[in-house]
């Protein structure tokens, strides 16, 4: 039996490819789709899910790389709303989760799980949330899974794989298109790893200036969490230009330990007024777990670089 708390993915992982095949009548029971990328490949964008031809034209694009981005392996997990017709003739707005199932340890996805529901009808998708029947169960929920998250933040002491779970976890806590971990180094934020991006070669290294006429600048220098809920008001020129320029609603959450800030955890989504209060509220609780955990991590390899100090020069 499906139970709603345990990771359906996590399942799946640990099954052979044969037997996830046995699976797909079950997950579609669910309402949720499977895909053998192994047949089709992370080519088939527009075909895996609501057809292309019911698509609000405006929201083709977002939907396609949501999906690419997961099909590829350059994300674990992505969600996206976005409009379908209707028998009326009109649009109804329609929330899609996709996420990668990677066997063997792969690099690649092998499978890719689809879920795509009316908004009315969404209450926690099981790719992402168990579903809260009410607002102590919704409260429940949301305390466990920041838990969950901060326990697998916290398990790593490498630099590079907290960063890495960090962005894998968040997207635990909270939906969004594109994520990124950026350290203060000198006078500017680095973006070090990111998620969502379809080429994120392109994006992980540029470096935000701060101070600077952007929303990064306000988080670091006040400590504070920054929600821009629609990015067409405030520092508009920052997200018309580079790796920022499909964000339309944006959240900063500064990464602080013991006052000192050691750089920003950011999350956009390409629909505006998407990010809410909940959002917020969630995002910063993760935030400052995520603080301690690259905190430790940084202090871990400052000490494994003296220890190798000491072994070269005998000191």
């Amino acid at each position: 039996m499906f139970h709603p708390e345990t990771s359906l993915t996590a399942i799946i992982e640990a099954l052979s490819s044969n037997e996830v095949a046995t699976w797909c009548d079950a997950l579609s029971d669910l309402g949720i789709r499977v895909v053998d990328l192994r047949r089709t490949g992370s080519r088939a964008t527009l075909d895996a899910g609501v057809a292309a031809v019911r698509i609000h034209p405006e929201d083709v694009e977002r939907v396609v790389e949501a999906r690419a981005a997961v099909f590829s392996g350059a994300t674990h997990a992505s969600r996206v709303p976005f409009r379908v017709s209707d028998d009326s003739g009109g649009w109804a707005w329609t929330i899609g989760s996709y996420r990668g199932v990677f066997l063997d340890g792969g690099t690649k996805p092998q499978f890719a799980l689809i879920q795509e529901l009316d908004m009315n009808e969404w209450a926690g998708d099981p790719l992402v949330w168990p579903p809260a029947t009410s607002d102590a169960d919704r409260r429940a929920t949301e305390a466990e899974t920041l838990r969950r998250a901060a326990k697998a933040v916290a398990t790593e002491l490498d630099l590079f794989r907290t960063i890495r779970a960090v962005l894998e976890q968040a997207g635990e806590v909270v939906p969004f298109d594109t994520a990124a971990v950026e350290l203060l180094r000198d006078d500017a934020l680095e973006i070090v790893d990111g998620i969502g991006w379809i080429n994120p070669d392109d994006v992980i290294g540029s470096r935000i200036p701060v101070p600077g006429d952007n929303p990064h600048t306000e988080a670091i220098v006040q400590q504070r969490p920054v929600l821009l809920r629609n990015t067409n008001g405030r520092f508009s020129g920052f997200f018309e230009n580079g790796h920022a320029v499909n964000a339309r609603s944006w959240m900063g959450l500064p990464l602080v330990v013991h006052g000192s800030v050691l750089g920003l955890l950011a999350l956009k989504s390409h629909t505006a007024d998407f990010f809410t209060a909940d959002h917020l509220r969630l995002a910063t609780t993760f935030a400052d777990h995520v603080a301690v955990a690259i905190s430790n991590a940084q202090l871990h390899e400052q000490t494994k670089q003296l220890a190798m100090t000491d072994t070269l020069t005998g000191a």
